[in-house]
């Protein structure tokens, strides 16, 4: 009666018979100093993940706070190509994490080294390395996949670059809706944004974005009917997901006190793509002018709050 139980046992914790399980530790380093995930997420405020990607499915790794995580997927070979943190990313060098059936792969230990946690998301200041230290991490490995079928190290290896396939959904469509408050003199300017990511994804740094605006325009202190618009179009870059650089051109329209005549203009964005500070200088032949104004991205907010 018992050696059935066991049997029973043995199999209801064993991977379907297409699937594998892919196990290791992510360390991440400040200096030479091993920093507990803890420290790591409060000094960045923002949860840290492991994914492996095939084709346009994404799986999520199970990651515990001492950095060891189990992911469980179907046989085949995936790619590693950065370390989630929270709505912007580590980018490393991509990754090639090779799946066997009903087996459990020990990935090693993947380490990325910073010389500070703040420098975690630029992608351009740290270090990755994979350590096969699998004949210490095993005892562990097992006990957190609550495994006791094969194993088998394979340790992750570099892949080519390849651009993941975009496939931007009606979420990542809403997030590029901005809303924008500017006061210039007795000038004030409510504008609308629509921001669409070209490289990478809104708010990572290095991201290409262009940005189209269209604005109503009217002069607050002026009792005098008085009312304009203004179209814009331009490119836009994030620097280390702190500022944003844009430069746009366009029309704006005169329908009372307004004059219509072509614009330019060159705005930096400090803060975060969700919310941030607008300081816009702008030039018209009617002369140059400063504004400064707030912004936000309603949807971009709800959704890192979710």
């Amino acid at each position: 009666m018992l050696a059935p139980l066991l049997l029973w046992l043995a199999a209801a914790g064993a991977a379907p018979p297409r699937d594998g399980l892919v196990a290791g530790r992510l360390a991440i380093y400040e200096g030479r100093a091993l920093a507990p995930l803890r420290r790591v997420q409060d000094v960045i405020r923002q949860p840290v993940s492991l994914s492996l990607r095939r084709g346009r499915k994404v799986y999520d790794a199970a990651l515990d706070e001492d950095g060891f995580f189990v992911i469980r997927v179907p046989a085949g070979v995936y790619r590693l190509e950065s370390v989630g943190l929270g709505t912007r990313a580590e980018v490393i060098d991509p990754q090639q994490v090779e799946v066997r059936a009903s087996q459990l792969l020990c990935a090693g230990t993947l380490a990325v080294s910073v010389q500070r946690l703040e420098y975690l998301g630029q992608s351009t200041l740290s270090r990755f390395d994979v350590f096969n230290d699998c004949a210490q991490l095993w005892p562990v490995l097992k006990q957190r996949a609550g495994w006791a079928g094969p194993t088998a190290i394979r340790l992750p290896r570099p892949a080519a670059f390849d651009e993941a396939p975009r496939a931007l959904g009606a979420a990542d469509l809403l997030c590029g809706l901005r809303a924008e408050a500017s006061v210039s003199g007795t000038e004030l300017a409510l504008r609308g944004w629509y921001v669409y990511p070209l490289l990478s994804g809104l708010g990572d740094a290095g991201a290409v974005t262009v940005h189209l605006s269209a604005a109503r325009l009217t002069r607050w202190m002026d009792p005098s009917p008085n009312f304009g618009g203004e179209v814009t179009l331009g490119p836009g870059v994030n620097v280390l997901g702190l500022l944003e650089l844009i430069g746009v051109a366009g029309v704006r329209i005169g329908f009372e006190g307004f004059t219509t005549e072509p614009v330019l203009a060159f705005i930096v964005r400090p803060g975060s793509y969700g919310a941030a500070i607008d300081l816009r200088a702008q030039w018209t032949p009617s002369g140059p002018m400063v504004s400064v104004g707030v912004d936000l991205a309603p949807f971009f907010l709800l959704g890192s709050l979710l």
